[in-house]
């Protein structure tokens, strides 16, 4: 659904990190990469262009010394990134994931050439990240409009997520039914809860009982960060992020 943003809620085992960290927020994700040839030598100033197929957003950035190259702030989506450099093929990645709060690293490999030619890749991200150790657990939109909410409260739906429970919601009740989640043992006033990289949890108790709660047709997305994450995310609990229009 077009304009959603993301949401971010984040359980912590160390509450007073998450005052200290929440500066830190993000709401867009990075692409990282190196650029060689063929005998594994680093190509420097090869040109990378990201772009968004469905709304035409592009980023670009040039490899520096060491192959490397950092495309910072990009909108969570999926993107085509084309690889290209003088005397090599131009090299196309499709479908390249951009996810929130997240890095995400594309490697090229240009083969030599002396004519303008394109080589086209299109592969599937790794069952298992191998660029970093955060463990989390995305519900993008369509989960949330297809699964039961009676009482129309995304949060009941976070306990999807390994590690993280709530004691059963009593649907019948009046008002929202927003849980307390406990994430991995961890104290239910340990959480902290953010939109769009803001702080909107309780002040006091860190708990959902006074936090907004959209409809679920707006969220974008949620993304459950258990452990592991990076120093973007505050404290070593937790995470998740949502996304609403």
């Amino acid at each position: 659904m077009a304009g959603r943003r993301k949401i971010v809620f984040v359980a912590v085992t160390f509450l007073y990190l998450v005052t200290s960290a929440t500066s830190q927020a993000q709401t867009a994700g990075r692409l990282t990469g190196t650029v060689k040839d063929p005998q594994d030598a680093v190509i420097v100033g090869a040109e990378v262009r990201v772009e968004n197929p469905a709304s035409a957003d592009i980023y670009s950035a040039k490899s520096d010394g060491s192959g490397n190259y950092s495309v910072l702030q990009v909108v969570p989506a999926t993107y085509d990134v084309k690889i290209s450099a003088a005397g090599f093929k131009t090299e196309l990645i499709h479908a390249v994931t951009v996810g929130l709060d997240e890095t995400t690293t594309v490697n090229g490999i240009l083969q030599l050439s002396q004519t303008s030619t394109e080589v086209t890749v299109i592969d599937a991200a790794p069952p298992v990240r191998s660029d970093s150790p955060e463990i989390s657990f995305p519900i993008d939109s369509r989960s949330l409009e297809a699964l039961p909410l009676p009482t129309r409260n995304f949060l009941q739906l976070l306990t999807l997520a390994p590690g993280v429970s709530a004691p059963l919601a009593n649907n019948s009740a009046i008002g929202r039914n927003s849980p307390n989640v406990g994430v991995n043992g961890s104290r239910v006033t340990q959480n902290s809860y953010e939109i769009n990289g803001v702080d909107a949890s309780d002040i006091s108790l860190h708990s959902f009982a006074d936090v907004a709660v959209p409809a679920p047709e707006t969220v974008g997305e949620v993304n459950v960060q258990t452990s592991l994450y990076d120093a973007t995310v505050a404290g070593g609990g937790g995470s998740v992020a949502r996304h609403v229009a």
